[in-house]
């Protein structure tokens, strides 16, 4: 399986940083996704504008310390998560 892991600092807090990447309401900055529909408090379905879906489930949200979700599509299955600061 492959693992990637990028590091990087950014100039905002932890909370601000916390919203940005938890927020399936918010997602102007991701020019990939068309909408988000919200499933349930731990599900939520990504459509990409050419109408493609990939549903996430949350697995853990510790906020400012880890967020985990599964992910899965017809092409993928997978695994992400935001490892603690």
């Amino acid at each position: 399986m492959p693992i990637s892991t990028i590091k990087a600092r950014l100039p905002y807090d932890a909370a601000t940083i916390w919203r940005i990447i938890t927020s399936s309401d918010d997602y102007r900055w991701r020019s990939d996704i068309a909408r988000i529909e919200k499933l349930s408090d731990k599900q939520f379905m990504e459509h990409t504008h050419s109408g493609y879906a990939t549903l996430f489930t949350i697995t853990i949200s510790q906020p400012f310390e880890r967020y985990e979700f599964d992910l899965e599509n017809e092409n993928i299955k997978g695994h992400w998560c935001l490892p603690t600061w």
